[in-house]
Order: structure tokens, then sequence, then C-alpha cells
């Protein structure tokens, strides 16, 4: 899509895409963060989408259909508004139907749009999606009580398929963006971020993320603390944008509560060479101050038990909640008797302060497929400091 907009305030034309008759807006938000440029002080783009230096606005993202497609403009403002230029482009639907088949592409989706508020105490969640699909750019504003104050510390938060510990989390708001020592010298851009606003205050950042890891099979939270530990008074507005459908790809079959003794009974849970049961109570590393207490066990032999999954599982994918006083944890896992030969379960990092990981292994689908349930066996391996396995939760998702 193309289209130029001269002299219309930011937020005051909306956009509205519905593909193949849904009841609610596939894509529903402001016109400049459709375009990756919701400010509007400078011209800023990504390969994507975003604002030519001549005016023009583009989006290249593919906005797959299959039946039908409804795009509507909604002036929310009481002025008359004109647009100088609109161009839609559409491929032939023998080429749309042999790129994007049906039942395997994801339609195009905007996360619900963040009007500009401040949240107390807490990260501004800047979306929620549920479903399962990827996201594929991310769009935050901010806004701070006074002009020419450092107001970009706040660190990035992305929380996949309802996991406590981030999957993402960057060091301030301009490293998510690829930039450090904060946004001084707008606009910058790049072919996958950039940034526009005055210097530190407002500011507006913008990531293509189509490149990046970000799946999501169940749900996908992004949110952005404000200053070092949300400590900071800052309004933010912002929008996701994913390729999704609404069904689940992943079903909880069985937990694993390791310390809870009949738990471990029906789950013929069994600790070889281990170290024996302790108590952890501490936070995770979600930008929170909730504290945990949890029982369970350290081994520096093996553990194993059996799971429930669901017979048309496409793979498995077990989540642990363990301690990560040292890092390096590294376990050989075994399926059936029969090991996962791909990869061992490893995870590198360390905190000491805000012990409490969940970390998470996919078991492909040639060793689960077809099966009801599965005995699962970690053998534990040395690798630097750490000098055990360590587990206090178990929970098993069935990928479907």
């Amino acid at each position: 899509m193309l289209a130029e907009t001269p002299g219309i305030r930011a937020n005051d034309l909306w956009i509205r895409a519905t593909w193949d008759g849904h009841e609610r807006p596939d894509v529903d938000c402001p016109l400049g963060a459709f375009f990756g440029n919701e400010l509007g002080v400078n011209a800023i783009g990504v390969l994507s989408h975003g604002t030519r230096a001549d005016g023009v606005s583009y989006n290249y993202f593919p906005m797959p259909f299959w039946r039908g497609a409804k795009v509507e403009l909604v002036n929310k403002s009481a002025e008359t508004l004109r647009i100088a230029r609109w161009d839609i482009r559409c491929m032939t639907e023998e080429a749309s139907l042999s790129r994007y088949p049906e039942g395997r592409a994801g339609y195009y989706r905007s996360s619900s749009y963040r009007e500009s508020e401040a949240t107390r105490g807490a990260d501004a969640v800047i979306g929620r999606i549920e479903g399962k699909g990827h996201m594929v750019a991310a769009q935050v504003t901010a806004l701070a009580r006074k002009p020419g104050i450092v107001s970009c510390e706040g660190d990035v938060r992305v929380f996949i398929d309802g996991i406590a510990t981030p999957q993402v989390e960057s060091d301030g708001s301009e490293s998510y963006v690829c930039y450090g020592w904060g946004f001084p010298t707008p606009p910058e851009t790049n072919p996958s971020s950039g940034y526009d606003g005055l210097p530190d205050n407002p500011w507006s950042m913008v990531r293509l993320c189509a490149g990046d890891c970000y799946p999501f099979r169940e749900k996908l939270v992004f949110g952005i603390e404000s200053g070092d530990y949300n400590n900071q008074y800052l309004r933010h507005s912002g929008i996701l944008f994913y390729y999704g459908v609404n069904s689940p790809g992943m079903l909880l079959t069985d937990e694993l509560d390791v310390g809870d003794r009949g738990s471990e009974e029906a789950h013929g849970y069994a600790a070889i060479g281990g170290r024996g049961s302790y108590t952890l109570e501490s936070g995770y590393e979600d930008g929170t101050r909730r504290l945990l207490k949890d029982l369970g066990r350290e081994t520096e032999g093996y553990s194993e038990f059996t799971v429930a999954i669901d017979p048309r599982n496409v793979g498995v994918r077990l989540r642990r909640r363990s301690d990560q006083i040292t890092g390096r944890q590294r376990a050989r896992v075994f399926v059936d008797g029969e090991r996962v030969e791909s990869r061992s379960w490893y995870f590198a990092d360390r905190n000491p302060y805000k012990r409490w990981l969940e970390d998470e292994f996919e078991i492909p689908s040639r060793y689960t497929a077809g099966k009801t349930d599965i005995t699962v066996r970690l053998v534990f391996e040395q690798e630097g400091e750490n000098r055990a396995w360590n587990e206090f939760y178990y929970w098993i998702y069935s990928l479907v």
C-alpha cells in the first residue's frame, strides 16, 4: 500500500482491514503507526514500511486473503481530511495461491492499539496477541512530562507462550532498535529499525522483526518499562504487527510438580544420584517484585518421569522451572530410552539475585508422534561452574 497524506495529524485517520469476512478487523490502527511513523515529526522507514522523504508512505507487507478483503479509512477527527494519493497493489490469483496456500499462511494483523498512557510501577504492555503466528514489527512511542530529558532507559521485555522468563529483553529502549546512548539525534533509520522525534523526548521507535525469531503458538506479550526499574513517569503508546490465526498451536497436556510426593508418584518420578531437595524463594526476571516459594530437587546423575501427551502431536515442548544461581545447566534428553540426538538441553545464563528461570526444550515429532505418553530421562552433563541439574516444576505441551 502507498499513501500521500500531507497535513493529517497523528491518530486522526485510522486504517481498518478485514480479511475473508472476519467478524473483527484484522488490522485496526492509526495510519501513522501502520506506516511505521507514529509521531510523524521526521520521515523514517524500514524495508517493510515507513515514510519517504517526498512524503509518500508505504507498507509492503504481504497481506494474503482467500475469499475477500475490505480496507477502510476511518476519520476520527471533526475535520474533513483529504488524501492526495492512495494505491493498493494486488497479486494475481494464481501467484497468490501458489505463494500463500490457504491453511499454510497466516493473516496480516495488528494488536489492539495502545493509546498513550502511563503505567505506574509496572511494564507498559504495548501489545497482547493470542493464537498462533509470528510477530513481524513493533512500534513504540514514549512521552515524558517535560522535554529535554533522557526518557528511553526502559527495557523491552517479550514473553512468548506464557513463559515467566522473558525470551527477549533489551538494555534500554534504544538498544531494542539497534542504537546506543539514547535518542539524542533523530531521525535515524536503517533497513530494519529506526526512530523519530525530538532529542530524547518524545520519541518513537520501529523495528522490523520478520527476520528475527518471534514465533508464538499460544500468545505473545510485549512490554516496556519506564526508567531503570519502572521509576519514571512515561506515557507509552504503540502497536504490534504479526501474521497469525486464532487457533492455538500447542496444548498443555501434563504437569509435574517436583517435590510434591503425590505428583512425583503419579508420574513415576525418580532422581538417581540426587543431591537432595531444597526450598527456594525468589523472583523472576520479569520486571515485577513478586516472589515465589517452591520445593525442588537437584541431581548429579539423572531424573526420569512419565508424562501424558496428545497423540496428534507434531512434537512436544518441555518447560522447566529451575534455579539459575549457577549458569550453564546442561542435560542429555532421552525419550522412551532413545536419545534426542540433535541437541542437549542447555541454558547458559545465570542470575544469583532473581533466581527463578523458566526455559524450554522441544522434542521432535519422530520421538513422540502417535503416542499418548512418553518417559523422559534427563542426564546431567558437567558444563562450566554448574555442579548439578536442578528442577522444581515441569509443564508438558503437545505441539499441534
